[in-house]
């Protein structure tokens, strides 16, 4: 299979006070109730154990008009899958939260100034202190073997977080890590937004060694956001560049990386997968994109809340996803998003429907996927009108290469695909677009 992203927009159909509809698959808002003395402030992050039990963390200083006040954390909890949360925990900080990870209804870590962690649902609430305060998240294998990652090394437990050990000074130097995955005790990825080669540029890093070494994939990429693997071998992980978001792709462990660049999106800021067909990426404008091909087609929803969306959170053996819009920067904007909760019962998911989309609006002539390749790749391309339709190859020389297309086509969009055979050699090459008055040429390369 040759993945590839199409960008697409479905249709809202039989939408309903907070119910929204990805055709079989819906999305509900949740109301989320806390005690009247007990809010959420500006930044939050949410974790699910099961379709029931989940634990937030949030922040905020304690005096907003003082910018050197300290800030509050507070940990709530849910038992009913979102509706109403209770405070666990509240303490003073120097700095805000930073992340929160839970493997099942009894265990929760959370960072702020400590690592603040349980192992009875929260009743009890213990902290550790790392050495230069440094350490920004976890990753928990089970209840007692995790990670930590600092800004200079990774940290080990083995005894669920009660006591670290430090690891090999020679991390990957780091800014920020925003995402981080792994598919078995060995191999894992995290995204960041920084780049040792340039600013404003983020990167992919791997490792192969359950998080003792780290290695760059791809350091000249969009501002990274979020990551999922659905196997040891396809990966995808989105960011942002200027005012477009951007979809990552790899078929084989990330040892190669393609994208697609979307022009209308914005950020997005989190994918998550269900299995190796179904999975979801959040962005700006309460945007939902879906799939069900494993990534070559995308459908965009747009559930109509003006907030930013996040976190996305699949629980799989439970068949429940929840999306979090909590806690989140906009840059666009300059504030951090408000927090809103929205859940979907995954039971029975069916396939988007053709008869759902709409008609193209504009001429659009997408980048061919995946870029590199050997030795086949897909273009798409959307006609608002009919027209004759031509579409060439040419190398870099201007030589025309082959004519993939050479018909009159109707309003819609389309896809074509180009295996290069033996007789291409490898380099870049461009693909040049003809329909009525709309011209657009992208360029394609060639790895053999």
């Amino acid at each position: 299979m040759q993945p590839h992203f199409k960008k697409s927009i479905v249709r809202l159909w039989g939408l309903l006070a907070c119910v929204y509809s990805l055709n079989a698959q819906t999305w509900e808002k949740i109301e989320m109730n806390f005690p009247p003395s007990d809010t959420l402030m500006e930044i939050s992050r949410i974790a699910f154990a099961t379709k029931e039990i989940g634990w937030i963390i949030t922040t905020g200083q304690i005096d907003v008009h003082n910018p050197q006040s300290n800030y509050l954390i507070k940990i709530f909890k849910t038992v009913d899958g979102g509706h109403n949360w209770a405070l666990q925990k509240s303490i003073d900080s120097s700095f805000g939260a930073s992340s929160i990870f839970t493997t099942d209804s009894l265990h929760c870590w959370a960072f702020g100034d400590d690592l603040l962690f349980t192992s009875d649902g929260g009743v009890t609430w213990n902290a550790y202190r790392f050495p230069k305060n440094d350490v920004y998240t976890t990753y928990f294998f089970n209840n007692n073997e995790g990670i930590g990652l600092s800004y200079t090394r990774p940290w080990f437990t083995t005894d669920g977080g009660v006591s670290w050990t430090p690891g090999d000074s020679s991390l990957i130097q780091l800014r920020t890590l925003n995402d981080v995955v792994f598919t078995d005790r060995k191999r894992g990825w995290f995204v960041t937004d920084y780049s040792p080669l340039a600013t404003d540029r983020g990167a992919i890093a791997n490792t192969v060694d359950g998080g003792k070494t780290w290695a760059f994939q791809d350091s000249n990429t969009a501002i990274m956001n979020g990551v999922d693997f659905v196997d040891t071998l396809t990966g995808f992980a989105v960011g942002t560049a200027g005012s477009s978001g951007f979809m990552y792709f790899t078929t084989n462990g990330g040892k190669q990386w393609s994208y697609t660049e979307d022009f209308t999106s914005g950020e997005m800021f989190d994918v998550g997968f269900y299995n190796s067909k179904i999975g979801w990426i959040t962005g700006r404008w309460g945007r939902i994109w879906g799939t069900t091909g494993g990534g070559p087609n995308w459908i965009l929803q747009n559930v109509n809340v003006n907030t930013t969306l996040g976190k996305v959170i699949v629980l799989k053996e439970e068949k429940t996803a929840y999306i979090w819009g909590g806690g989140i920067y906009d840059r666009w904007v300059g504030e951090w998003s408000r927090s809103k909760l929205f859940y979907a019962d995954l039971s029975n998911l069916t396939d988007f429907k053709d008869e759902n989309l709409q008609l193209p609006e504009q001429y659009f002539l997408m980048q061919n996927y995946p870029n590199p390749f050997n030795p086949t790749t897909t273009i798409h391309y959307q006609l608002p009108q009919s027209g004759k339709v031509t579409l060439k190859l040419f190398d870099m020389l201007g030589n025309e290469v082959k004519t993939l297309v050479n018909e009159q086509k109707e309003i819609g969009n389309y896809s074509v695909q180009f295996s290069s055979g033996d007789g291409l050699a490898s380099g870049m090459y461009v693909y040049h677009l003809r329909v009525n008055d709309y011209v657009s040429a992208k360029k394609m390369l060639l790895l053999k």
